[in-house]
C-alpha cells in the first residue's frame, strides 16, 4: 500500500516553538520543501554545514535536495514569535540519491500571486514550481488538485 504513495513521504504542519526548533540534523535520499505560511508570526534561521546561512520569512519557500547527505539546522529567530509552516518530503529516485546536495531559497516576493477582484493570494506553490520551474527541481512529481 505505501508504494502507491511514493514519492510522497510526509507532509507536516509545524509550529516551531520559542524554545524548540530543529537543531543540527541530517537528511539524505529525499527532497524537502519548506514553506513558511504567510500568517506565521515568526521566521526561521537556517544554517548548513557547507557554510550557507539564511532565513525563511513568512511566505518564503525553501527547496532542499540533500542527495547523498547534508547536515543543517532550522531554528526560530525570535523568542517572541513561533514560526508556522508546512514541510513536504519527496522521495528521490534511486539514480539521484547520491547526487551532490543543493538548496534554494525563494522569497515570497519571487512567488507569483493570483488576483481576483480585491482578493490576492499566492498561487498554489507546488503547481508553480512544477509548471514554471521557479526551483531547480531534481524530479518531476505528479501534482494532484
Amino acid at each position: 500500500m505505501l508504494r502507491r504513495l511514493d514519492p510522497f513521504l510526509m507532509l507536516d504542519e509545524f509550529h516551531v516553538a520559542i524554545s524548540g526548533g530543529f537543531p543540527d540534523h541530517s537528511h539524505h535520499g529525499f527532497e524537502t520543501i519548506t514553506y513558511l505560511l504567510p500568517h506565521s508570526p515568526g521566521i526561521i534561521l537556517l544554517e548548513y554545514f557547507c557554510g550557507h546561512k539564511g532565513e525563511l520569512a513568512p511566505g518564503d519557500l525553501q527547496w532542499l535536495c540533500p542527495g547523498r547527505g547534508i547536515v543543517h539546522a532550522e531554528m526560530p529567530a525570535s523568542r517572541d514569535a513561533p514560526a508556522i509552516g508546512l514541510q513536504l518530503w519527496l522521495n528521490l529516485p534511486a539514480r539521484l540519491k547520491m547526487t551532490d546536495p543543493k538548496y534554494q531559497e525563494i522569497p515570497a516576493s519571487g512567488l507569483p500571486r493570483a488576483k481576483d477582484g480585491n482578493v490576492e493570494q499566492p498561487v498554489e506553490i507546488l503547481k508553480v514550481l512544477h509548471k514554471m520551474s521557479l526551483a531547480d527541481v531534481s524530479t518531476n512529481h505528479i501534482i494532484v488538485g
